[in-house]
């Protein structure tokens, strides 16, 4: 008799027990086949704009800007390798690129900056041809025309046939008024505005430069009246 009553607790402890375990929520797997989380995400690309947009960007900086400005507005076309800031020229990021800013730095107004020192830009990368006119006006917005203006002097505006006869280089060059003036970095007291022209009247270059670049022959050379600011 004491060993049935043993087994019939037994029987109702083991009948409890499972029943206390069928309460349990049952785990949950996540169908990866289903959940859609494994589909490449498209949406973070960015679509960069024609170069002619690139290079005319709303508020990009010009020639003698802090080159933070540049870093910044530009930063898709950097990673997209279309423009070039800073020391990584041609060798580094091949032919891809429509626009380099090289960079230097010097003393302004008594503190250490990194400005813009020069803008090349490649028209015959560009994705459309760019007329000299259109060229033009895209240079005239890389100058910064109040601190020519108030600080600077041309000192000499000339065209004159390259050295293979079907290219033509346009040139300004400007010079420092005062010599030594603070607001303007040191290296930067004279530069350069050259574009050069195909024989089809399309833009294929232009640099904003410190650096002169000539000679200029007196016979071959000619007086270019055109003023960049006058529109």
């Amino acid at each position: 008799m004491k060993k049935l009553c043993v087994l019939l607790c037994l029987i109702i402890c083991i009948s409890t027990l499972s029943g206390c375990f069928s309460l349990l929520p049952t785990p949950q797997t996540d169908d990866k086949s289903t959940s859609g989380n494994d589909k490449t995400d498209t949406s973070s690309q960015v679509e960069l704009g024609s170069d002619k947009e690139i290079v005319l960007k709303a508020n990009h900086p010009m020639y003698l800007d802090d080159v933070q400005a540049a870093t910044s507005i530009w930063e898709n076309e950097i990673d997209a390798k279309k423009v070039v800031v800073g020391g990584h020229f041609d060798s580094v990021y091949g032919d891809d690129h429509i626009m380099k800013i090289s960079t230097s730095e010097d003393e302004v107004n008594g503190n250490e900056v990194e400005y813009i020192s020069a803008v090349d830009i490649y028209f015959y990368r560009f994705d459309e041809a760019v007329s000299f006119e259109d060229a033009l006006d895209i240079i005239a917005t890389y100058l910064p025309e109040e601190k020519i203006q108030q600080y600077f002097k041309e000192e000499m505006s000339v065209s004159e046939p390259t050295d293979t006869g079907n290219d033509t280089r346009y040139a300004k060059f400007y010079e420092l008024i005062n010599s030594g003036d603070s607001v303007i970095p040191k290296m930067s007291d004279s530069f350069g505005v050259m574009v050069w022209v195909d024989e089809n009247g399309n833009a294929t270059e232009a640099r904003i430069d410190y650096v002169v670049y000539g000679p200029f022959d007196d016979e071959t050379m000619d007086v270019w009246n055109y003023n960049y600011f006058a529109k």
